[in-house]
């Protein structure tokens, strides 16, 4: 398992590669594959990071680089891809916040109780079954709750959430009684909230985009789970083809796609929603 000053770490790297990419004008996926070094040097106007491409690894992507020169290199502002400087906040806080931090104890007791089972050459269909739809559980616990905390205690994504999904457009409300309802918009905002399917992905990826403005990473592999996980639960494993038979390497694996999905979704929470610290807020207003 990996320590906390682990974790920081590997995100730190990856918001680095996302910073620099978008400074780039290119994806991360291709910046990945370049070749290049990176000195932290000072000019007339400052420090900045200059960077120096190998020419002839991918020609193709280095020629698409924004200000690059000829031979080349560019040099970059430090405050682009500073993360100590620019998320300093988020490096600091991002294990312990609550929300991600409670996803995150979830999915390590779900490896560790694997890790068991084989060490003790367990073989409990049954207790495979529960593993398996508890990772979906645990998504599906983190994406509710994130949501409902940003919305009822951030004021301007509040308003939006109103306009954009028009909360109260079903109810019929006489004039005298339109301050009462108002004030009291943060219960009703929860009545529609808890009403979700979170495992609905399609649906709960519209929302965040158009609640919150975040985009869900690539979603095909967790349907697949979550499809698998539908008959598990409500078919005790029983589908048209036959018995779904889980290794634990399959738990394992699927494990680690909710585990990446659940943290894109995390990172990209704390790039786009200034002083959000997944803090869990349990006492909702009830106005």
């Amino acid at each position: 398992m990996k320590k906390n000053t682990e974790w920081v770490q590997e995100i730190s790297g990856k918001l680095i590669e996302k910073l620099l990419a978008k400074e780039l004008g290119i994806e991360v996926e291709n910046l990945k594959l370049l070749k290049y070094s990176c000195e932290l040097i000072t000019r007339e106007n400052g420090e900045c990071y200059y960077l120096n491409f190998d020419l002839d690894v991918y020609p193709e992507i280095v020629k698409n680089i924004k200000g690059i020169s000829e031979l080349g290199s560019l040099d970059i502002e430090e405050s682009v891809i500073d993360v100590d400087k620019k998320f300093n906040v988020f490096l600091n806080t991002l294990l312990n916040t609550e929300l991600y931090s409670k996803f995150l104890s979830e999915i390590k007791l779900l490896r560790e109780s694997i890790e068991y089972l084989n060490e003790n050459n367990i073989v409990i269909e049954f207790i495979k079954f529960q593993l398996y739809s508890s990772m979906v559980t645990f998504m599906e616990s983190y994406l509710k709750d994130t949501l409902m905390n940003i919305v009822l205690f951030n004021e301007s994504i509040n308003t939006k959430f109103i306009e954009t999904f028009k909360v109260f457009e079903s109810k019929r409300i006489e004039y005298n009684q339109l301050i009462k309802e108002y004030n009291r918009k943060n219960i009703i905002i929860e009545e529609y909230l808890d009403k979700i399917i979170y495992h609905n992905i399609p649906i709960v990826k519209n929302i965040y985009k158009d609640a919150l403005e975040i985009n869900f990473p690539e979603i095909s592999e967790v349907i697949y789970i979550i499809k698998r996980r539908h008959d598990i639960v409500h078919r005790n494993g029983n589908t048209k083809k036959g018995k779904i038979e889980i290794s634990d390497n399959d738990i394992l694996k699927d494990i680690e796609v909710i585990h990446k999905f659940i943290e894109s979704i995390e990172l990209e929470l704390r790039e786009k929603l200034p002083g959000y610290n997944g803090e869990v807020i349990n006492d909702y207003p009830k106005s």
